[in-house]
């Protein structure tokens, strides 16, 4: 199979987005992420830079106003499969909560109480079911370090070579 690329322009786009997004997390805001193991495992770009988004995954675990969980491939099928999403909640009780989800077309933001609140069940719903806070970071630690106590949790060995599965 051959590999997919975006359309020219996009990557550069998105990429910025992205890194403007992070400065938030230097603000005094709290952040709850989970992430999918499989974000973490997908092969994107070399070693180097899998090991260093891996390593700014753990910097940013490290903020004290940042909790990170990993959902281990062990949980199995379950609501966030279907795919990401962000929970906005504002500090202020004058503005409803909201979900966004991004797609290929873009971001859409959802503010139907009803879906927003099926988002927040499957979001605690997988907060319950992710490793802890402490073993998440414990996690991406041994995966940065290469040397895993689960060698089934481990970057494929030729990945170091080739950076590819």
């Amino acid at each position: 199979a051959g590999q997919w690329t975006w359309p020219e322009g996009m990557i550069n786009e998105r990429v910025e987005a992205r890194i403007r997004r992070q400065a938030v997390l230097a603000s005094d805001k709290r952040f709850h992420f989970v992430v999918d193991e499989a974000a973490l495992r997908r092969n994107v770009g070399s070693p180097v830079v899998m090991r260093a988004q891996i390593d700014h995954v753990v910097g940013v675990a490290a903020l004290e106003n940042v909790v990170i969980q990993v959902v281990p491939f062990e949980l199995g099928p379950h609501p966030g499969l279907d795919g990401s999403f962000t929970l906005l909640r504002f500090e202020s009780s004058r503005l409803p909560d909201v979900v966004m989800v991004e797609g290929l077309a873009g971001a859409m933001l959802i503010d139907s109480a009803q879906q927003v609140s099926l988002y927040g069940d499957v979001f605690r719903d997988l907060v319950a079911h992710s490793l802890s806070p402490a073993d998440s970071l414990n996690w991406l630690a041994e995966i940065f370090a290469g040397r895993p106590s689960h060698p089934e949790r481990a970057f494929p060995r030729d990945m170091e070579n080739t950076g590819r599965e």
